[in-house]
């Protein structure tokens, strides 16, 4: 514990140290479905067209 009190690192990156590669070798299984592709590029265009019309806006 005491080891940590000199140290500038935040929590995150102190957890992130400790979980090592874990989280990159579990997201690497993880198969996403063509229908879930769908969803989130509709998702995307139509945040990307929001942004668009603002953008046009005077």
């Amino acid at each position: 514990m005491e080891s940590f009190f000199d140290r500038e690192d935040t929590l995150y990156d102190l957890l992130k140290q400790q979980s090592g590669d874990y989280m990159e070798h579990s997201m690497a299984d993880v198969k996403i479905s063509p229908e879930t592709e769908e969803v989130v590029n509709f998702a995307m265009e139509k945040r990307m067209k929001a942004f668009e019309e603002f953008n046009e806006q005077e």
